[in-house]
């Protein structure tokens, strides 16, 4: 559904005018968890790096114990560009089923048959830095969503708003043309809310005179 930019003005006025506050991808919140997710991406991005250079050098073909850290690792970066084009939930989703296997390759491979505990090794490079992909992908993600939500809820109740007065005093109760409803909608001064129905039914009576 297009959302016109006008009506998205007349929302946020209400909003403001009413105290109606809440998180969204503009707030300090988000931006926080942002800045952390990206710097918790680098640093897993750094160890993985160190891991495949390693597995590059290594004179022992170890194709069969990279291939699905290389595969995990590609989703792990397409699911990074995409919260970062706003993407959130597929975008959520690449991040937490690919960090999620990468635990548990890089455990079982760095896990030892005697130890019971996890592996300190695989705690700082991998677990540590993977859980916080998945936290900060999540707070960020639930932000945007809630937000969307209430924008959309909102968005919808002011063009409801909006159509009603437009039907009454423009329309006259007739059947209202799409084309002429979008340019109103188009040409919508949110700043100026009531008047502008007054005068474009003056204008209609003027004409029909």
């Amino acid at each position: 559904m297009k959302k016109y930019k006008s009506v998205l003005d007349r929302v946020r006025i209400l909003e403001e005018k009413n105290g109606i506050v809440y998180a969204d991808t503009n707030g300090r919140l988000y931006k926080v968890a942002k800045v952390f997710f990206i710097l918790s991406f680098i640093y897993a991005m750094f160890i993985k790096s160190m891991y495949f250079l390693g597995a590059a050098l290594d004179t022992t073909p170890r194709v069969y114990e990279t291939t699905t850290p290389a595969i995990c690792t590609g989703v792990l970066v397409l699911g990074f560009v995409l919260l970062l084009f706003k993407k959130h939930i597929i975008g959520f989703l690449s991040l937490t089923v690919s960090s999620v296997m990468l635990m548990f390759v890089f455990n079982t491979q760095l896990q030892n048959g005697t130890e019971v505990m996890i592996n300190h090794k695989f705690a700082w490079a991998h677990l540590i830095p993977l859980s916080l992909i998945i936290i900060f992908s999540f707070v960020m993600t639930v932000i945007a969503v809630r937000a969307d939500y209430k924008l959309k809820k909102m968005y919808n109740k002011v063009i409801k708003d909006i159509y009603e007065k437009y039907s009454v005093n423009v329309a006259k109760g007739e059947e209202i043309d799409e084309a002429e409803w979008e340019e109103f909608l188009e040409k919508f001064n949110p700043f100026d809310y009531g008047n502008q129905f007054v005068k474009k039914a003056d204008k209609s009576e003027e004409q029909n005179a």
